[in-house]
């Protein structure tokens, strides 16, 4: 019985569950919809979180990826929050045109404004990026990656509960 149990459960899931503790990444912790990559550092204060979990960068459905920008790292740059947005979605997601449009969603108990955008190098995708205030002062932008084709229901599902979820780790 156990094993038809398990054998459904395989087969309701495609054997992926989200991480029960949630993903921690720097000053943050967040719940998925899907099982992904535990962070994987790609420079200076910035990481991807990779769907399928052991898919190599590049060669994924979904990459979700954080960059913080720290209150030093914010004076050193002496940029307002629109210049600040615009140098980090440029440095770690590769976007420089207008957004197709803007979208909002909850984080940290914000309503935060990004953009969408379709992405054409390396390959067709689709692109979210946030720019999220943080308690400190700092920033963090969240991006979210989707291949064109991947189901847009998984996508906001992801997107929500990701957003949705994310605390602040408060240092001692």
């Amino acid at each position: 019985m156990m094993i038809l149990c398990l054998m459904f459960f395989v087969a309701a899931t495609g054997g992926a569950a989200a991480e029960s503790d949630g993903y921690t990444w720097g000053p943050v912790r967040f719940q998925a919809s899907v099982t992904l990559s535990q962070p994987l550092d790609i420079g200076r204060d910035a990481a991807a979180l990779l769907y399928p979990a052991d898919a190599a960068l590049g060669q994924t459905d979904i990459e979700i990826t954080l960059a913080l920008a720290s209150p030093r790292m914010k004076a050193t740059l002496e940029m307002n929050d629109v210049d600040l947005f615009a140098y980090l979605k440029t440095t770690f997601m590769g976007l420089g045109g207008p957004p197709q449009k803007s979208v909002t969603r909850t984080f940290l108990d914000n309503a935060v404004t990004g953009e969408r955008h379709h992405h054409t190098i390396p390959r067709p995708s689709a692109v979210e990026v946030y720019c999220v205030p943080l308690s400190d002062g700092g920033s963090l932008m969240v991006g979210f990656t989707f291949r064109e084709g991947f189901d847009p229901a998984a996508a906001e599902a992801l997107m929500d509960a990701v957003a949705s979820s994310m605390t602040e780790i408060q240092k001692p």
